[in-house]
Parts: C-alpha cells; structure tokens; sequence
C-alpha cells in the first residue's frame, strides 16, 4: 500500500479544540480513529485496484482521501472503493458487539467506538454526493447515462 500523508485542515484544529473543552476525550478519540479507519478502508481498496491515494484530510466533521488521480476508470470500482469505507465500520461494530456479548464489562470503554462506527456507516450511505451512497449512486447513474449529467443528478437527488 502506498504510503500516505495525514494533513488536518485548520478548521479541524479548531474544531478539535472546542470539543476538547467539552471534556469528553475518550468520544474525541473515538470518532477520530472511526473516521481515520474508514478512510484506511477506502485506500486498501483503492490499492488493490491499482489507484494511488496518497492523503487523508481531517476535515471538521470527516475526512477525504486523495490521491494524484482522482478519477476512476470503471464504475465498479468506484463502487467498491466507495463501500470499502462504510464496511469497515460495519465490521467494527460487529466486533464491538461480540466484545459486549463475550466480555459485558468492556462496554464502557468500547461504547464510544461501537457508536461512532455505527453511526459513519449508516451516515455515509444517504446518497449525498461527496458522501459513500451519494458516489455509489454517481457510478451507477454514470453507468447509463454521461458523467456531466450524473453529477447534476446526484446533486439533484442530494
């Protein structure tokens, strides 16, 4: 896998500093490594297709993942790239559960993070484009119809 730069954009510095004065560190951490995980999920997907993404931005409220070439060249695999995200977080949350189930003590400190990625992955599906579901919906327009017109579409239907 190609190595990959983390970059924050300022406005989630500052973000980050509003939401540490709410004292809720253990949530912070949480959502961060949640969101984090997802776009890893993203780029090992990506990877394995053969597309070089190199940066993941925190921004404020997620992150992005981008490479030199943004562009996909088969609907699939924009696809694929696109649920490879949500599915982590799936994935997480079940294990999250089974740790609840086989260990009931280790709730508190697993709540957050079973939250948070329940939470990305049911939020990353409205089709809403740049968001998981909103690009799964652009690939599958794109299918039938010109890109031009499917990103007017999709930001119709967003």
């Amino acid at each position: 896998m190609a190595k990959l730069k983390i970059k924050f954009h300022p406005l989630f510095w500052v973000f980050l500093i509003i939401l540490l004065f709410s004292n809720n560190f253990i949530s912070i951490f949480s959502y961060t490594l949640c969101v984090f995980l997802h776009e890893l999920g993203h780029a090992f997907t990506a990877n394995v297709l053969g597309y070089k993404l190199n940066k993941i931005t925190f921004l404020p409220f997620g992150a992005s993942l981008s490479g030199n070439e943004n562009v996909f060249y088969k609907p699939r695999h924009e696809i694929l790239v696109a649920i490879s995200g949500p599915i982590v977080n799936l994935f997480l949350s079940l294990i999250c559960l089974a740790l609840f189930w086989l260990f009931p003590s280790c709730y508190l400190f697993f709540e957050d993070f079973y939250y948070a990625n329940l939470i990305t992955f049911f939020f990353n599906f409205f089709p809403v484009y740049p968001l998981d579901g909103g690009r799964v919906l652009y690939a599958k327009i794109k299918t039938k119809k010109p890109a031009k017109i499917s990103y007017k579409i999709v930001k119709i239907v967003g």
